[in-house]
């Protein structure tokens, strides 16, 4: 398949003896880095800023920092928006987070979760692209433990086949 691909975009390219086209989607911010970096590493390219066709969808790009940036992953699994919609990934962040600490609901588990996904970051060479993901569990661990906290939920087990030091309240 890839051969195939390489074979069909070389046809599309224009592509002679000296010279070839080629066409992608870039981010206007970086249009100038790719020019200076074409110009360096290839004598006498020219990288030219075209207008899309009115039937082309440009890619879509999110656009989120610190805290939501990881929630990306959780938008990317359920489909991007249409380039001109609007980013759910903000509302989706708060909701998910919620409903996967409710859903599981174990202290015992939320914390392993939790501890494993914080060892993983810390001490393991993860890829930058993967750490969205793992970031997601490790908070979805910790909400999971509160969660678990809060309705009696340790191990699997009940109040009552808990070991008595898991189900002793601070307060009262």
């Amino acid at each position: 398949l890839w051969q195939f691909v390489r074979a069909e975009s070389v046809d599309k390219a224009g592509e002679t003896e000296y010279t070839f086209v080629m066409t992608g989607w870039a981010k206007k911010e970086e249009l100038k880095a790719i020019r200076e970096e074409m110009k360096e590493k290839v004598p006498g390219v020219a990288v030219l800023d075209i207008k899309p066709e009115e039937e082309e969808q440009p890619p879509v790009e999110l656009r989120n920092t610190g805290f939501m940036h990881m929630f990306e992953t959780v938008t990317r699994i359920y489909g991007l928006p249409l380039p001109r919609e609007v980013d759910p990934t903000p509302l989706l962040a708060g909701f998910f987070i919620i409903y996967f600490g409710l859903c599981l609901s174990d202290s015992g588990y939320g914390f392993i979760l939790f501890s494993l996904c914080f060892i993983a970051l810390k001490f393991l060479k993860i890829p930058k692209a993967s750490q969205g993901r793992i970031k997601v569990l490790m908070w979805g661990g910790l909400v999971t433990f509160v969660a678990g906290i809060l309705l009696g939920g340790w191990f699997g087990l009940t109040p009552d086949q808990a070991p008595e030091f898991l189900t002793k309240t601070i307060i009262g």
